[in-house]
């Protein structure tokens, strides 16, 4: 409809048989390297804090919450759960969704199932219902991890209780994102009608760093998140996706 605009458009992608647009710049996420991270994290933290021992052969358990079975909530899915499963081959890692990106009612409920079940944590990849799974962890004493933004600092300030379950987050660095964009359209050197993802190499997700869960990981710890985010940026791991091909530099 506006040829002669540009756009630069992130988290989404055009229908490429339905609109040919060479003036759009697209802007997708690689969410499944930094939920790898989580799920290396949350394996650790469980066994911080219970003490789990994964010699002894008992049961480590996790939990997602979805918003909704689609590729891109999957690749959360599927990165956090490769992550889980290389730090503790013997993890369990229970998911289910809520069928909606705006039920935190959904969410709590059914994050209390899967405590209930006895996931020491659970992570969301379900926006606003995701509210509902940091709530149900606060009440149980147990732990989540958030998504997008960095929901320890949100949550901070005004319910320090609720702050006080979440672990980390697996952010999407929109900032980093429209930057990076701007910056080369001020230089004339963006590419409009092509698709890039950006990953941990390029800044575009990570985990938040800050937390009171964060500050009593050990060192060991922290160096293990390092080297495994740095085999992940140098390509020496690949991360498993939901999507059908996922690389830098080209859509999933």
């Amino acid at each position: 409809l506006h040829p002669t605009a540009r756009f630069v458009l992130f988290d989404a992608a055009p229908d490429a048989q339905a609109c040919r647009c060479e003036n759009v710049h697209s802007l997708l996420f690689r969410q499944n390297e930094g939920a790898y991270l989580a799920g290396l994290l949350a394996v650790r933290h469980a066994q911080m804090s219970s003490g789990h021992d994964t010699a002894a052969g008992s049961a480590l358990l996790l939990g997602v919450v979805g918003a909704m079975p689609i590729p891109v909530i999957d690749d959360f899915i599927v990165g956090f759960t490769a992550g889980a499963r290389a730090t503790a081959p013997e993890a369990t890692v229970l998911r289910q969704y809520v069928n909606s990106f705006t039920d935190p009612a959904a969410g709590k409920e059914v994050a209390k199932a899967l405590f209930g079940r006895g996931a020491h944590l659970v992570f969301h990849a379900a926006a606003g219902s995701g509210q509902g799974v940091i709530e149900a962890a606060a009440e149980a004493g147990r732990f989540a991890i958030g998504v997008d933004s960095d929901q320890y600092a949100l949550f901070a300030g005004a319910q320090p209780r609720q702050a006080a379950a979440i672990v980390t987050s697996v952010m999407k660095n929109v900032d980093v994102a429209l930057l990076r964009a701007l910056g080369a359209a001020q230089a004339r050197t963006l590419a409009y009608g092509e698709v890039v993802t950006l990953g941990l190499a390029e800044g575009g997700v990570s985990l938040a760093a800050r937390s009171t869960e964060m500050e009593r990981l050990s060192p060991a710890v922290l160096d293990e998140l390092n080297a495994a985010k740095a085999q992940i940026t140098q390509g020496l791991l690949k991360v498993p996706s939901a999507f059908r091909a996922a690389s830098s530099g080209a859509a999933p």
